[in-house]
């Protein structure tokens, strides 16, 4: 089992992997876009659906899930999404960044 946190400091579009399916279900479950297909394939939807959630959280808004993203999901809602161990998803830690 790998000791290593789930989720990279920094996904964006392009970015693939379990750590963007999770990324996608947060977004979903929060109402933010609808249209999101949980895939772990950060397209144009799930850029679309972290910048609503940017705006929510009255961070910038450039649809990138990043380090002022995380703290502000952090300090809204106590998810602390770096904490998520790496073997939830059968083992695998990390997204692969474009």
């Amino acid at each position: 089992m790998s000791s290593k946190n789930f989720f990279p400091k920094y996904l964006n579009k392009g970015s693939k992997g379990p750590a963007v399916a999770l990324l996608q279900i947060i977004l979903l479950v929060r109402g933010h876009n609808r249209y999101i297909v949980t895939d772990g394939d950060y397209g144009d939807e799930t850029a679309k659906g972290v910048r609503q959630l940017q705006k929510i959280l009255r961070v910038e808004q450039d649809g990138h899930f990043g380090p002022q993203t995380r703290q502000a999901l952090f300090a809204e809602t106590e998810l602390n999404v770096g904490a998520i161990p790496a073997d939830i998803f059968g083992g695998e830690n990390q997204a692969v960044a474009p």
